[in-house]
């Protein structure tokens, strides 16, 4: 669990602390709480991507890789794109939010697609997965 670090977080030299000075601690712990609770999601969903990624790469499942990465570009990033500039005013922060439900979506994917495979890829091999039996 992150400390708040207080006035060493930002030096007073981030956009919340350069517009009012009268509170620096209090601001730097709320940067802090954010950036420890809301970021925290996409980057470990973007983890399982890399992870289930490499192991596709490993075994040479390069169609299934190919697949995953034109869902993560075009079904999860245009249309998200193009609906929030479209339908609400949120202008340039709707790309950070493109990418975060962008990563979030890949993890999930990944990790059913990682499931998938993994299953695949021990019966190839008969290899025990998750307590399963052996084939004979």
């Amino acid at each position: 669990m992150l400390k708040p670090a207080g006035r060493s977080l930002c030096r007073g030299q981030c956009r919340v602390c350069r517009d009012d000075q009268t509170d620096l601690p209090a601001k730097a712990d709320i940067i802090v709480e954010e950036r420890q609770d809301v970021f925290a999601v996409p980057y470990e969903a973007l983890g399982v991507n890399a992870a289930v990624m490499a192991l596709l790469y490993g075994f040479g499942k390069t169609r299934v890789t190919l697949v995953m990465n034109f869902c993560r570009v075009f079904l999860f990033r245009v249309p998200v794109l193009w609906a929030l500039q479209q339908f609400t005013d949120l202008g340039n922060v709707s790309a950070g939010i493109v990418m975060a439900v962008s990563n979030v979506a890949s993890g999930v994917l990944a990790a059913v697609v990682g499931v998938i495979e993994i299953r695949r890829i021990c019966n190839t091999y008969d290899v025990r997965y998750f307590g399963g039996e052996r084939k004979n």
